[in-house]
């Protein structure tokens, strides 16, 4: 069998092939150096290679071809968990746990159930309705005694909010305690 010849078009084709090629080796070599940067900057295996459309097998293999040393999550984790339960059981609640470890307070309670770490709720007592009856209308007489809502609200240890639910549902009109409260000052 006879061997054929290069033509021009042929060797124009093979010079394109190696050009893409080229382009795709530096696209790779600049994906692979922004995910060593994505992980050394502390974002996670499995977050990158979800951005990324890659496995997490994939990332371990750039990452170890690049020489990264691989942290071990595993530990701080650990180490991040028993700090949320000592805080917890030193009588911080999950809210601000979570406010100081930038976490949302549900992975906080989640933590503490895998530790099986009690959680307790800071609720108040249930006021019974005769008690909010009776704080309703000492609410109302003190907003046509003139006080103004933010003494009333202060006083009472409510929200403005709160305080206009009561007026409202009481049939209270905030123009006739806007008035009263001008002819008070």
């Amino acid at each position: 069998m006879k061997r054929q010849t290069k033509t021009p078009e042929h060797l124009k084709t093979i010079e394109a092939l190696k050009r893409a090629t080229d382009n795709i080796r530096q696209q790779k070599e600049l994906r692979n150096k922004a995910i060593v940067l994505a992980y050394e900057g502390g974002q996670s295996v499995k977050k990158i290679a979800t951005s990324l459309g890659l496995t997490p097998e994939g990332i371990y293999n750039i990452l170890e071809r690049h020489g990264v040393n691989l942290i071990m999550r595993g530990e701080e984790t650990i180490d991040r968990d028993q700090a949320i339960v000592q805080a917890y059981t030193d009588g911080k609640s999950g809210v601000e746990i979570a406010s100081e470890n930038d976490l949302t307070p549900v992975s906080v309670y989640q933590i503490l159930k895998r530790n099986n770490v009690p959680t307790h709720t800071r609720r108040k007592e249930r006021t019974s309705s005769a008690e909010i009856a009776a704080r309703n209308r000492a609410i109302i007489l003190a907003t046509y005694d003139g006080h103004t809502t933010a003494k009333i609200v202060q006083d009472f240890g409510i929200t403005k909010i709160n305080y206009y639910q009561i007026l409202r549902k009481n049939g209270v009109k905030r123009a006739l305690i806007n008035e009263k409260q001008q002819i008070a000052k």
